[in-house]
C-alpha cells in the first residue's frame, strides 16, 4: 500500500512538473502570437516594431507567392470541376471554405484574447486543478495540442511551414497578416513622433486619443492616402485588405438583390 501510495505521488509530482513546464513555454509563445498579431504593442521601442515589421513582411511576402500559386492551381482544378460537375457547384464549395477559413480566423481572435485574459489575470482567479494523476496527464495532452497550435500559427505567421494550406487558408491567413502589418506601421508612426518629440505619451486618462490615432492611420492607407514611402509588401497587403472587403460587399450585394426580387414577386403575388 506505501509504495502504491508512494508511486501515485510521485507521478503526480512528475505530471504537475510538466504542466509548470508546458505553460511557461504556452506562455512565450502567447507572447510572440500576441506581438505576430500586433497585439500589445504598446511597450515596444520604435527599433522592437521595426523589427517585427519586417519580419512580418516577409512572411507576407513568403504568403503571397504561395498564395500566387495556389491560385494557379485552383484555376486549374476549377476549369476541370467546371466541366464535371458545373460552376455553380464548384463557386459555391469556394465560397463555403472560405467563409469557413474566415470563422477559423474568428476563432482563432477569440481564443486570443481569452488566452491573454487568463494570462494577466491574478493567480487567485485561476481555475482549479485536480491532482488526480489521470486528470493531469489528460491536462498535459490538452497543453501539448495547444502548444502545437501556437508554434505553428507563428511560424505560418513568418510565412514557413505552409505546406498544405489550401487557396482559401493562405488568402485568409494573409489577410491576417496584412492586418497585422497595419497596425505595426501605425504603431510605428507614433513612436516615431514621440522619440522625436512631435508629440507627448499620451497620459492613461486620454487612451482614447491613441487608440482613436490608430483608427485614423489605417483608414487613411485603405483610402489610398498616405502611401508615399510604404514598401511593395505593404502595398500588396492594402491591397489584399481592399479585395478582400471587395469578396464581401459583392456578397451581401447579392444577398441584397435576392432580396429584393423575392419582395418584388411576393408583392406581385400579393395583387
Amino acid at each position: 500500500m506505501y509504495r502504491t501510495t508512494r508511486g501515485a505521488e510521485q507521478r503526480r509530482l512528475q505530471c504537475l512538473q510538466d504542466i509548470q513546464n508546458l505553460q511557461e513555454e504556452i506562455k512565450l509563445l502567447q507572447i510572440s502570437n500576441e506581438k505576430l498579431n500586433a497585439v500589445g504593442l504598446d511597450d515596444m521601442s520604435f527599433t522592437e516594431l521595426a523589427s517585427l515589421g519586417n519580419m512580418l513582411d516577409e512572411g507576407f511576402r513568403i504568403v503571397d507567392e504561395q498564395l500566387d500559386n495556389a491560385h494557379e492551381e485552383i484555376t486549374t482544378k476549377r476549369l476541370f470541376e467546371y466541366d464535371l460537375m458545373g460552376g455553380d457547384w464548384t463557386q459555391r464549395i469556394e465560397k463555403e471554405d472560405l467563409a469557413y477559413q474566415s470563422l477559423l480566423a474568428g476563432r482563432r481572435v477569440a481564443l486570443r484574447n481569452k488566452a491573454r485574459e487568463f494570462r494577466l489575470s491574478p493567480p487567485e482567479t485561476q481555475p482549479w486543478r485536480s491532482d488526480d494523476p489521470e486528470r493531469l496527464k489528460l491536462d498535459i495532452d490538452s497543453l501539448e495540442m495547444e502548444k502545437e497550435r501556437l508554434r505553428l500559427f507563428n511560424q505560418r505567421m513568418l510565412g514557413k511551414e505552409l505546406d498544405g494550406m489550401s487557396y482559401s487558408e493562405l488568402f485568409v491567413f494573409s489577410f491576417e497578416i496584412s492586418g497585422a502589418m497595419m497596425k505595426v506601421v501605425s504603431m510605428k508612426k507614433i513612436k516615431r513622433d514621440e522619440e522625436m518629440g512631435k508629440t507627448k505619451r499620451p497620459r492613461p486618462s486620454v487612451n482614447k486619443q491613441e487608440e482613436l490615432k490608430l483608427l485614423q492611420i489605417p483608414n487613411e492607407k485603405l483610402n489610398g492616402e498616405g502611401l508615399n514611402g510604404l514598401s511593395y509588401s505593404e502595398l500588396a497587403s492594402i491591397k489584399n485588405m481592399l479585395n478582400q472587403g471587395l469578396v464581401v460587399v459583392e456578397e451581401q450585394t447579392d444577398k441584397v438583390v435576392f432580396v429584393i426580387i423575392i419582395f418584388s414577386q411576393s408583392y406581385r403575388f400579393d395583387f
